[in-house]
């Protein structure tokens, strides 16, 4: 708006001035003036609060304002206010808001268009754009005056006793009519937004732009947080950012009326991720890999900014990470890393194939300190300890989706009990990634929430875990660490850049050719399924996803030129060996099950594929004994036929390749030890009831002691009803 000096404006009295108010949108709700002993004063403020002298002198009495009560100009309405704070008579000009003055004197008003003119004698004072270091210093001391504060240019008074310095920070006046610093940065807008989660949950939250004198942030809180948690937020994830809690009393109260002021002038804005990885599909099929350098992302996970065109010497650079181990360790580790990447497109295809990996090796060998480079990059915390508490790991799965979530070093050191918690936290997380769900836990009490697993998990151990257990073993791949080359390896501890840029171009490749990708893992799953010799599934799928991931990772290099086919089949033909061999071996590791392990494994799958039937009750039986290995009586117990159940599972165990290791009487024996099965005295079987012609000796199972003992020995969890039905 243009202010010229000159033309002289009428004098209205009060009630002149609140009438013309109420009724004429045409007068000016921008600007009002105190004509106080001939000396005309700012009435403006930003806020529902108004700073004003009442005499020439600077002495301070009660005034009443009236406020708008709504923020549309066409629609004010007024309402009473109480006295307003103290303020110096030298003149300062701050952004207006309108409001009535009641106090001694006359109130001048000016016509709301754009040839607004100001008395003869009303001067402005010369604007001071910034708040200069010696006021920043005084402020943190509370050693600056109001007037000082006053004459600033650029703040603004939100509340009658805090003000607003942007960018410097919030202050909060005392009441020796001095100033000190409550915050070193402001809130430059606040938005509220939809902010999605990796399940697709929706929830109301609060976008919050910060702005320091060096740096701008961007936080989001709940909305059921956003006055009790961002304080709190801000200091932990920003420590360049800080309230002054230990030197200004109630100054986290103080902060919360900021907040709730800048609330009320909130924006609308798009839908926002609150994860980093793969996007929902668009429109056209394809997805994003989410990351917190993108607008439409608050994730702490950022991707580099990448040059528009490759920097084909840096990502050659990169491959010099392959010669830090041999490639029997280095190729593995490598390829899961970008198979984590490619996890959601192994979904896409129909071909879902999830494992862990675990690199062995003696302490000084190098496992972390590789680690440290080749996984989770993009990471603000990749990094875990089996000591970490449940819901450390549970924050960490979700920060590592479409990643690979690094569990460091477990020692098999200290009490049995200690040992025990971090191998049953060890089952916990293999048999995670092998589900994909992770600590189920119930926010209410009908309703349980799941943790997205999606990606890859490593650990690092000096020695394979005492009793690991069998499934555990093939939902995982080994790697045993053997020695590295320190000096390549510092050149990337020197230029962590270098892996990122690399892994981020890989993803910008993922990116651009999606549909593709999905395609070429359809395809090349399908047939390497049926050319792999292991008789596991899931230990065929996990060498598959590999070998499919060094293809895609062939094409990527050669579409930036780096490598040609002739040296990307070489690679694949080698890499490929590799991984045949190294999960050949995992499996003759895994071999040795339990029995009581294979049979209730063979119950679940067998039951799951439709290959064996049990009958709801013991009629049912009878009218079809043929076709129902058994039948199921009260609180989930089950009589099975003992012959037919032992050969079924002799044929699980010898298809998968896995060592019984006991007949059908020991393994009978065996379940009524570890009490499984229910008896007659003096027998490893019980006798049917007189219904059943002849009343042939069955296996009677207790199911709730199978899922115990499933729980317990093998880290699987079942609900029993559903090994019955």
């Amino acid at each position: 708006m243009k202010k010229t000096l000159g033309k002289k404006m009428p004098i209205l009295s009060e009630e002149t001035a609140l009438k013309r108010y109420k009724s004429d949108p045409n007068v000016s709700r921008d600007d009002f003036f105190h004509k106080l002993g001939g000396k005309i004063i700012s009435l403006t403020g930003y806020s529902e609060n108004i700073w004003v002298p009442v005499n020439k002198n600077g002495d301070i009495q009660p005034l009443k304002t009236y406020e708008p009560a709504q923020e549309s100009p066409k629609t004010v309405t007024f309402e009473k206010s109480g006295a307003l704070k103290k303020y110096t008579p030298e003149f300062g000009f701050f952004t207006p808001i309108p409001v009535a003055i009641s106090c001694p004197g006359t109130i001048r008003a000016l016509a709301d268009d754009k040839n607004t003119t100001l008395p003869k004698n009303f001067s402005i004072h010369p604007a001071r754009k910034i708040f200069s270091l010696e006021h920043q210093k005084q402020a943190q001391m509370g050693a600056l005056d109001v007037a000082d504060v006053l004459r600033l240019d650029n703040i603004r008074v939100i509340e009658a006793d805090l003000i607003e310095a942007p960018p410097f920070g919030y202050l909060k006046i005392l009441k020796n009519n001095t100033v000190k610093q409550l915050s070193n940065f402001t809130i430059s807008e606040i938005s509220v937004v939809k902010l999605i989660n990796e399940l697709g949950e929706v929830t109301e939250a609060m976008n919050i732009a910060l702005q320091t004198t060096v740096a701008e942030h961007q936080i989001t809180v709940t909305k059921e947080e956003f006055l009790s948690k961002t304080a709190e937020i801000i200091e932990k994830n920003y420590p360049d950012c800080f309230l002054s809690t230990d030197s200004l009393p109630n100054a986290k109260e103080n902060f919360r009326r900021v907040l709730s002021f800048k609330y009320r002038s909130r924006k609308q804005v798009q839908n926002l991720f609150s994860y980093s990885g793969w996007s929902p599909k668009n429109k056209q099929g394809n997805r994003i890999y989410l990351h917190g350098n993108l607008e439409n992302c608050r994730s702490e996970n950022k991707l580099p900014h990448l040059p528009q065109t490759p920097d084909i010497a840096e990502l050659t650079q990169a491959l010099e990470i392959l010669k830090v181990a041999s490639p029997e360790v280095i190729a593995p580790l490598l390829l899961y890393q970008m198979f984590s990447f490619l996890a959601q497109p192994f979904e896409d295809a129909k071909s879902p194939v999830r494992f862990s990996m675990m690199a062995i090796g003696p302490t000084g060998s190098g496992k972390t300190s590789l680690f440290r480079e080749i996984f989770g990059p993009f990471l603000k915390d990749g990094f875990h300890s089996l000591r970490d508490t449940t819901a450390s790991f549970r924050a960490g799965v979700k920060n590592c989706l479409d990643n690979v979530l690094i569990v460091d070093d477990f020692l098999q050191e200290g009490s049995n009990a200690k040992i025990r918690e971090k191998q049953e936290r060890l089952w916990e997380l293999i048999r995670a990634y092998s589900d994909s769900t992770f600590y189920e836990k119930w926010k209410s009490d009908t309703e349980k929430t799941r943790t997205l697993v999606r990606g890859g998990c490593v650990f690092t151990a000096e020695e394979v875990p005492d009793n690991e257990r069998q499934s555990a073993a093939l939902r995982s791949v080994r790697i045993n660490f053997k020695k590295i080359d320190f000096k390549v390896l510092s050149s990337f501890q020197k230029n962590p850049a270098i892996m990122r840029n690399f892994y981020a171009q890989f993803i910008k490749y993922v990116e651009s050719n999606y549909g593709a990708i999905t395609a070429l893992i359809t395809d090349y799953m399908g047939v390497l399924r049926n050319k792999i010799p292991f008789p596991d599934r899931r230990m065929a799928d996990s060498a598959a996803a590999l070998i499919v991931t060094s293809k895609i990772f062939t094409d990527f290099m050669e579409s930036l030129g780096i490598w040609d086919p002739e040296t990307s089949a070489k690679w694949s033909d080698n890499v490929s060996n590799i991984i045949i061999k190294t999960i050949s071996e995992n499996e003759d590791a895994a071999k040795n099950y339990n029995p009581i392990s294979i049979l209730a494994m063979a119950l679940l799958d067998l039951r799951g594929e439709g290959k064996i039937y049990l009958a709801e009750n013991i009629d049912s039986f009878i009218e079809d004994r043929n076709h129902f290995l058994g039948y199921a009586i009260e609180n989930h117990v089950v009589m099975l036929k003992a012959n037919a159940l032992f050969s079924l599972v002799q044929s699980y165990a010898r298809n998968r390749s896995l060592n019984l290791s006991c007949g059908e009487l020991e393994l009978w024996k065996k379940l009524k030890a570890e009490k499984i099965s229910i008896c007659n005295a003096g027998s490893n079987l019980r006798k049917t009831p007189t219904k059943i012609p002849g009343r042939p000796r069955m296996l009677c199972l207790n199911m709730t002691a199978v899922a115990e003992f499933l729980k317990v020995q093998d880290g699987i969890s079942y609900d029993p009803s559903d090994l019955i039905f």
